[in-house]
């Protein structure tokens, strides 16, 4: 691809699609990133002047990941002048660890009718990208690493003890995947209680810098039981009305004073935020006020978590 006047991004992951006179680069910041860390996916479609780049169909989540912000920039002419160059961006993040994958995105373009020459138009795609996230709250070994499953079974030559052997180990096998299938799923619930729990350290470390700062802190606290409450239901629910993430909540069997305590903490964000409820200027009443929001929110957090270890301990 020809040198552009967009600048040029440092790549984890990069694609090139040629397709006839329309070239694709698609580059991903990373190919491994922590849960809820942002990456970036960008889509540089380089056509002729006289193609016209319509932008891919993208919602608010792609395959596995949110999409948190999007930017379109303008076509640009690239070195030569007869082409241009026409980029799109998405910040994505994802609250599920594992290995994960960016679907193909279909771009479309078409040249202009009005021209004389022949008519182009078509679709390009990219290619599934893997990416890792990371769980850096799990320090225990991960159960389905069957590698660090370590024992020996001494078979003795005895005719009489072969017919036990196999019966045995197909036991043993069944018990080891039923134990190894629990502890997974028990493993993914206390992980998204303990990223809550950490980003809500984060928010209050960040009130001890700047305790005057009641607006970010409540609005990142909002991000953070919206996160929260999408990954248990595996949804996206950061474009949600508090109503629906209320619902979402009961939906997903969370306890009675724990939803309670959600609506009453979105009554006092939304009041903030649209009705710009007043909080005094100083530094003591901010940070008082911000303090108790971050308390509310840790014991909702703990609230939930308890209630959802007492239903795992009962399967």
């Amino acid at each position: 691809m020809s040198d552009s006047v967009i600048d040029k991004q440092d790549a984890s992951v990069t694609q090139r699609i040629n397709e006839g006179v329309v070239q694709l680069t698609v580059s991903v910041s990373s190919d491994r990133a922590a849960i809820a860390e942002p990456i970036r996916l960008t889509f540089d479609v380089e056509t002729p002047a006289s193609i016209t780049v319509t932008p891919p169909v993208v919602g608010d989540a792609i395959g596995d990941f949110s999409v948190t912000q999007r930017a379109e920039k303008v076509p640009v002419p690239v070195t030569d002048r007869e082409r241009r160059l026409t980029r799109f961006e998405y910040t994505l993040e994802s609250l599920a660890s594992g290995s994960l994958t960016i679907p193909p995105i279909q771009i479309s373009y078409q040249s202009d009718p009005a021209l004389p020459s022949e008519t182009v138009s078509g679709e390009i795609s990219s290619r599934p990208i893997s990416v890792t996230i990371q769980s850096e709250l799990d320090e225990e070994a991960d159960p389905r690493d069957f590698r660090k499953l370590k024992g020996a079974v001494t078979a003795t030559s005895a005719e009489s003890d072969r017919w036990l052997k196999w019966p045995l180990l197909g036991s043993f096998g069944l018990m080891i995947a039923g134990i190894l299938v629990l502890l997974h799923r028990r493993r993914r619930s206390i992980s998204a209680d303990r990223w809550a729990q950490a980003e809500i350290d984060k928010i209050a470390a960040r009130l001890q810098s700047d305790p005057t700062d009641a607006d970010e802190t409540m609005s990142s606290l909002v991000d953070v039981l919206r996160k929260y409450i999408g990954f248990s239901q595996r949804t996206h629910a950061m474009a949600l009305s508090s109503e629906e993430l209320i619902e979402l909540a009961s939906k997903s069997e969370w306890p009675d004073d724990a939803v309670a305590k959600l609506r009453s903490f979105l009554v006092e964000a939304n009041a903030r935020k649209y009705a710009r409820k007043w909080i005094a200027d100083d530094d003591q009443n901010a940070k008082a006020a911000s303090g108790q929001w971050i308390s509310d929110v840790r014991e909702l957090i703990r609230i939930v978590s308890a209630e959802r270890r007492i239903k795992n301990g009962a399967t």
